[in-house]
């Protein structure tokens, strides 16, 4: 994976979707989701990632002791696993989430195990 320097969208630059009237920078459009593979997670099918997506939910509806609940729930993010054999060893823990949506990238090319 190349470094963001050699991307050919300069930093600060606001660039417009396609059909879209507004054009926004590349860090504002990707902080947009939560994706587990930027906290950690693997998805190789042996590599335990059960931190790293409770990382990412944590980060996307705020932890067990102090989550967005009703009166944040505009903080929430998806939460994205992309292709992959996500492994976990125990539970991942959501509370007081409201208007979750968790998302892989299809039936057959993201499975989540325990």
């Amino acid at each position: 994976m190349g470094q963001l320097s050699s991307f050919p969208i300069a930093t600060g630059s606001n660039i417009k979707s396609t059909g879209s009237t507004t054009a926004r920078s590349l860090p504002d459009r990707l902080a947009e989701i939560i994706n587990v593979r930027d906290f950690g997670a693997l998805g190789d099918g042996s590599h335990d990632d059960t931190a790293n997506i409770q990382a990412a939910m944590d980060a996307a509806y705020g932890t067990a002791a102090a989550p967005h609940g009703t009166a944040s729930v505009t903080s929430n993010k998806p939460v994205f696993f992309p292709n992959g054999a996500y492994k976990t060893t125990s539970a991942i823990t959501l509370r007081s989430v409201r208007g979750a949506h968790i998302f892989g990238a299809g039936r057959f090319t993201t499975k989540i195990t325990n």
